[in-house]
C-alpha cells in the first residue's frame, strides 16, 4: 500500500525477480476518506499475485518511484524463519530505535500486535508514523492487529477532562469513525482467509500459522468472529504446520499494575477453545513492557497451555510498576523499550527461540532467550499433541 498526492497517480506496480527488469505488473485501486476537517491523500493498493516463496523482487510504484525490493517468506514447514515482534510503537526517538534495532536484524515479516501510530484522531500523525515505518515496512511485510489506539470513533476523542453526554456517546455519528483509518490505511488477509471483518484474519509462513483477533469486535459465543475462529483453527494441519500462533491487543496474563483487567472478557470467551486447539503461544501488547509467561491454562501452569508473551515495548511511554509478589508463571518481566524475534528452526520440526533486545543493550545481546517447544513437536508430552 502506498499513498500519493496526485489524485490520478496510476495504482500500478511493476516488479521482477531482476533489478531493473520489471517483467510483471500488478494493477490495483485507490481510495481517499476525511475524518472530520482531514483529507487524506490518494491511497493506493495492488496485490502482487504468483510470487515464488523465498524469492527475492525488486519493485516500483507507478513506473516512476525508486527501486524498493523485498523477499517473500518461505512456505516450506522445513525453512527457517525469522520474525520481528513490536507493539505499542508511537512516535517516540525510542520508536525510532526500536525500528532502527530491528532493521539489524535478518527477518522475514514484521508482527506489531496494536496500538501503531497513537494518532488518536489526529490523522497527520498516521502521515507521520507511515513515513518513520517506510524503511521497514517497503521491505517486508507488515501484519498489524487492531489496538484501542486505532479505534479513533470521535466519541472516544475529546479534550483532557471532557465527558460526552450518554446519548451523544452511543451515537451512530460520534462511533462512525471507528477504525476508519486502519481499516483505509491496511490491508491485512482477511477475505483471504475467509474472515467476514477487516480486524481479524490468519495468514502462514512457513511451519507457522497465526491467527490475528481483534478485541473490538464481538468475540462471545455464536459470534461471527468466534465462528471464524473454529473454522480456521480447524483447517490447520499441525503434522504440516507444527506452530499455531495467536495476537491480539490485551494480554489475558500478565503481572503489570496497569490494565490488570482489560482482556479478561475475551479470555473467559476464548481461551477454552485455543487451548483445545493447542494454540502454542499468544502474542499482545496494550501494557509497555515486555513479560513472557510459561504455559497456562484458566490461571495455573499447564504443560499443555499457552505461553502468553507481552510486547507493548515497542517505543510508547512504559509502565514501570509489577505486582508484588512474582506470579509463579512469570517467567520474565521488565519495562523496558526493545522488541522481540521469534526465530524458528525448520529442521527441528517445532523448535523455536524466542529472543528480547533491550534497545539500550548490543544489538547481539538479548535480554531475555530461550528455547521454544511446540505442542506439536515430538518431544511434546504426549497428553498434549493436537487432535
Amino acid at each position: 500500500m502506498w499513498s500519493t498526492s496526485r489524485r490520478n497517480a496510476p495504482s500500478v506496480v511493476e516488479f521482477g525477480v531482476n533489478s531493473g527488469q520489471y517483467t510483471s505488473k500488478a494493477k490495483g485501486k485507490s481510495s481517499s476518506y476525511t475524518f472530520l476537517t482531514y483529507w487524506s491523500d490518494q491511497l493506493h493498493s495492488a496485490v502482487l499475485s504468483n510470487l515464488e516463496p523465498a524469492t527475492a523482487y525488486y519493485y516500483r510504484i507507478a513506473g516512476e518511484g525508486p527501486e524498493r525490493s523485498f523477499e517473500t517468506p518461505p512456505t516450506d514447514a522445513a525453512a527457517d524463519v525469522s520474525i520481528a515482534v513490536a507493539g505499542d510503537i508511537g512516535l517516540s526517538n525510542a520508536a525510532r530505535t526500536t525500528l532502527e534495532r530491528i532493521a539489524q536484524q535478518p527477518h522475514a515479516l514484521t508482527l506489531v500486535p496494536g496500538d501503531l501510530s497513537y494518532a488518536n484522531g489526529f490523522q497527520y500523525l498516521w502521515d507521520r508514523w507511515q513515513r518513520l515505518i517506510e524503511p521497514d515496512a517497503s521491505t517486508h511485510p507488515w501484519m498489524v492487529v487492531p489496538g484501542n489506539h486505532e479505534s479513533e470513533a470521535l466519541s472516544g476523542i475529546s479534550p483532557k477532562g471532557f465527558e460526552w453526554p450518554g446519548f451523544l456517546k452511543r451515537s451512530a455519528l460520534l462511533n462512525s469513525g471507528a477504525f476508519l483509518s486502519y481499516k483505509k490505511r491496511w490491508v491485512m488477509p482477511s477475505a483471504a482467509s475467509g474472515s467476514p471483518s477487516k480486524l481479524y484474519y490468519s495468514f502462514e509462513v512457513a511451519g507457522v500459522h497465526f491467527v490475528v483477533l481483534s478485541c473490538y469486535s464481538p468475540f462471545g459465543p455464536n459470534s461471527k468472529q468466534q465462528k471464524w475462529l473454529q473454522k480456521d483453527l480447524s483447517s490447520v494441519d499441525r503434522s504440516k504446520t507444527p506452530w499455531l500462533i495467536a495476537s491480539l491487543h490485551e494480554p489475558w496474563y500478565h503481572s503489570n499494575t496497569d490494565h490488570q483487567t482489560d482482556g479478561q472478557a475475551m479470555r473467559k470467551a476464548l481461551e477454552k477453545t485455543l487451548y483445545a486447539a493447542r494454540v502454542d503461544m499468544l502474542i499482545t501488547g496494550h501494557v509497555h513492557a515486555y513479560e513472557r509467561t510459561t504455559r497456562i491454562y484458566n490461571g495455573q501452569e499447564d504443560a499443555c497451555g499457552i505461553i502468553h508473551i507481552t510486547v507493548g515495548s515497542g517505543g510508547k511511554d512504559l509502565y514501570p510498576s509489577f505486582t508484588s509478589p512474582k506470579p509463579a508463571w512469570s517467567a520474565f518481566r521488565q519495562a523496558a523499550f526493545g522488541f522481540a524475534m521469534l526465530k524458528v528452526d525448520g529442521a527441528s520440526a517445532g523448535e523455536a527461540d524466542w529472543e528480547w533486545y533491550r534497545n539500550t543493550d548490543s544489538p547481539s545481546v538479548a535480554a531475555d532467550s530461550v528455547r521454544l517447544v511446540s505442542l506439536a513437536s515430538a518431544s511434546a508430552p504426549a497428553e498434549c499433541k493436537p487432535a
